[in-house]
């Protein structure tokens, strides 16, 4: 099992690191908690690559995710800024990533899908503070899905301007 979880991350980094070279990405950094409607609560910790847009607006992302149970979460999806009045903006995402339990919930496997849906506020032209809620599951691939939910508050900011 723990070599299925390397390779998975190798695979990840190797497929996903041409985006590094991009312009106008974001990093972002965001802490918050883990298990917002089970007794498994823990502190969650995250650290977000998200490349420049690409098709339709699309732009690809790649992350960590820890808690204070020890469990990991490697991840790589998609985002869209859908831009509101005033400042705010609206980031749906969806992707895909490798669990490890470590201390925390047992969400039934290793492969595991991650949807959220991010509100944020520009701080200018060169970063922005968010709240996110985010729900992970592994959408019934094994016999034991649990999901567990989140939220986070989040600072990012713009990288190669």
């Amino acid at each position: 099992m723990r070599s299925d979880s390397l390779l998975f991350i190798l695979f990840s980094i190797i497929l996903i690191s041409p985006l590094f070279s991009q312009e106008h990405s974001l990093i972002s950094f965001s802490v918050g908690t883990l298990g917002i409607d089970d007794n498994q609560k823990a502190v969650e910790y995250r650290f977000e690559y998200r490349a420049a847009p690409k098709l339709k607006g699309f732009s690809p992302t790649l992350g960590l995710q820890a808690t204070s149970h020890a469990s990991l979460y490697s991840f790589m999806g998609f985002s869209r800024d859908l831009r509101l009045a005033n400042g705010f903006c609206l980031v749906p995402s969806l992707g895909i990533g490798a669990y490890h339990r470590g201390d925390g919930k047992n969400l039934g496997g290793l492969i595991e899908f991650r949807s959220g849906l991010e509100l944020a506020f520009e701080l200018g032209m060169h970063a922005r503070a968010s709240v996110a809620v985010h729900h992970l599951s592994n959408s019934s691939i094994y016999p034991h899905n649990p999901g567990v939910e989140s939220i986070v508050f989040s600072y990012c900011f713009v990288r190669n301007q």
